[in-house]
């Protein structure tokens, strides 16, 4: 997905601003991600399917069953993500845009209820809530000094550089950036 994603952005169309689009899906990406983990914090907690006692559920052998055990199941974190990644790419290309919402359901949500980490209602209302998220701010105009600063950086190394980071920690589910705030949140004693 995030290689789909850096490609239709890597490609300028004569309809669309490239550096517009990138601005805006990145920008969505973050705040798709923020507001599906506070309302993970903020929600009721739900119990995954994996650890809830009265559904019996078995899982996977040799799966470890540990790692998700303290969070909350709704919404799907990866279906917000996913989601708005998703329609970042539709709005750049339909075509690669319809596969990766069929890559998004099929590889990386339907495995998730399988296994028992998601309830199918927690990846359903998580895609909702990325794809929402992100065709809200994909159409949002993107100020001029934003669209000038970016595009006089776009051939620099360091942008280069900076935008592989964030590419990875969006492949990543900002596993880096959530350990990193999750260890600032302990050192203030907030549990984040």
């Amino acid at each position: 997905m995030v290689g789909l994603l850096w490609g239709v952005l890597s490609f300028d169309r004569p309809d669309r601003d490239t550096t517009s689009d990138m601005v805006r899906a990145f920008v969505g990406t973050i705040f798709a991600v923020f507001i599906g983990r506070l309302l993970q914090l903020f929600l009721p907690f739900r119990a995954r399917p994996l650890y809830e006692p009265s559904l019996n559920f078995q899982p996977l052998e040799n799966m470890p069953t540990k790692f998700l055990e303290g969070w909350s199941s709704f919404p799907s974190d990866h279906g917000v993500l996913y989601g708005a990644v998703a329609v970042a790419i539709v709005c750049r290309s339909r075509t690669v845009g319809v596969l990766a919402l069929a890559w998004t359901l099929v590889v990386i949500l339907l495995p998730r209820v399988y296994v028992g980490f998601h309830y199918p209602f927690d990846v359903i209302v998580g895609r909702a809530l990325g794809a929402a998220m992100m065709v809200a701010i994909m159409a949002l105009p993107v100020p001029e000094y934003a669209k000038a600063a970016i595009g006089r950086w776009r051939t620099r190394p360091l942008f280069q550089t900076l935008v592989f980071m964030f590419m990875f920690e969006v492949a990543s589910l900002f596993q880096g950036s959530r350990s990193i705030v999750a260890n600032l949140g302990n050192y203030f004693g907030l549990s984040l």
